[in-house]
């Protein structure tokens, strides 16, 4: 495989090469601050509320989740894709820094890092692919996609590291204070990364395909209608994160009766997640082998059915272990494998599809579906169910219908042909 990468970096122009080199820190960068600052923030929140409160936030960041989009998407032709990047990265740093430092005097800070941590990675990944989609020729995509979901993969292992070794030492919330040194040496290879791609060479042509609709938020969302492909990438991300939130749920209310000392916490989740960074790292190398061989759609159904094979393990036997186990392996899978096969759908699409429909599907779908899951944990615990079985019955059940849908839109060629060759 790696004499296949440097014949591929061989075939590129200096420009090219110089963008693809320079993408790869940045994207390394805002991966390892994530990697850093997410468990020291689900620590928190289970530190000063409970597990309980998980729902009330998911269900919050969905408004939240509407300003962002909107600003995007209205920022994004007012001020270029550089601008917007930067007031993204200073943004990050400013917040997580402030909530760092004041959070233990002030808990709803915590709160608020939160809810804005869990929108900032999707924003920053979506400015990230969607000049990579406008950059990489889609002959190439599965072996460049490959190599930067690698790096992905690499930076959350190393921001894992921090706060796994060293949050006795530091405290867990100075750590939230590396936000923003990192995010602005993210910005400089963003930058000059940016000066090597396509869209400064031709500003009036992209900025003629994000005006094309001048409703802006409203114009993204109309992409949707008459749209095969976006809406089954729309209907998997969906599906995807709401049975993980599911996961994510089931796991903290696990993990909050297992350890009950904040830094000991955020050490242990840490550590789940650097396992969870090095299983990503053996999916995507093995997800390209796995991908030429079975091909597209196979490779879709794979996911649904592991998940659905782990799912029936905890509904029989729900122990710490293994949801422990579940978790991380959905995690690794939705990091790795399940982001390059849902990429590649991207390739074919046009301008606006690649910017402004991604912004929808990568801010706002994968939110609202966090929250839709929040509206179904808060129901269940006002009508006091057995929350963690029944969560278990439904995770199955959206598994089965997962796999379905696959089959029927691959059974449709809702994708261009030349996609599904290609793999």
């Amino acid at each position: 495989m790696l004499a296949k990468i440097k014949n591929e970096i061989a075939l590129l122009t200096r420009g090219e090469k110089y963008f693809f080199l320079l993408i790869l820190p940045s994207l390394f960068l805002i991966m390892a601050e994530y990697g850093a600052t997410r468990p020291v923030s689900n620590s928190l929140v289970l530190t000063y509320y409970s597990a309980k409160i998980f729902p009330y936030l998911w269900l919050a960041i969905v408004p939240f989740n509407f300003l962002i989009v909107h600003l995007y998407n209205h920022y994004l032709v007012k001020f270029g894709c550089k601008k917007v990047f930067l007031i993204s990265c200073f943004s990050i740093g400013i917040i997580n820094a402030l909530a760092g430092i004041f959070s233990a005097y002030y808990h709803p800070l915590v709160l608020v890092q939160y809810i804005w941590k869990d929108v900032y990675i999707l924003l920053m990944l979506k400015q990230l692919w969607s000049i990579i989609h406008s950059s990489i020729d889609k002959e190439r995509a599965k072996i460049f996609y490959s190599v930067l979901l690698l790096m992905g993969s690499l930076g959350s292992l190393l921001g894992n590291v921090i706060p796994g070794f060293f949050a006795t030492l530091l405290g867990s919330e100075m750590i939230l204070t590396l936000s923003f040194p990192m995010y602005m040496l993210a910005f400089v290879f963003y930058s000059i990364s940016y000066k090597h791609s396509p869209v400064p060479s031709c500003p009036k042509a992209f900025e003629k395909l994000l005006l094309s609709d001048q409703k802006e938020v409203k114009g993204a969302f109309s992409l949707f209608k008459g749209s095969k492909p976006l809406l089954f990438i729309l209907a998997i991300v969906i599906l995807m994160q709401f049975s993980t939130s599911i996961i994510y749920y089931q796991f903290n209310v696990h993990l909050e009766q297992a350890f009950t000392l904040t830094d000991l916490r955020t050490q242990y989740g840490a550590k789940l997640q650097s396992i969870v960074n090095i299983l990503s790292i053996f999916f995507q190398l093995g997800g390209v082998v796995f991908l030429s061989f079975f091909g597209l759609k196979r490779s879709h159904i794979f996911i649904p059915l592991s998940f659905f094979l782990n799912g029936l393990l905890f509904l029989f036997k729900p122990f710490f272990s293994v949801i422990t186990l579940f978790f991380g392996y959905a995690k690794a899978i939705d990091f790795s494998f399940f982001t390059l096969i849902k990429e590649m759908l991207f390739v074919p699409l046009n301008m606006n599809e690649k910017f402004r429909a991604k912004a929808v599907i990568d801010i706002f779908a994968y939110r609202t579906a966090k929250g839709a899951a929040s509206i179904l944990l808060i129901t269940f615990q006002t009508l006091s169910i057995n929350l963690l079985h029944s969560l278990s019955v439904i995770n199955i059940g959206i598994f089965i219908f997962w796999g379905f849908i696959i089959i029927k839109t691959f059974q449709k060629e809702t994708f261009a042909p030349e996609v599904s060759k290609s793999v």
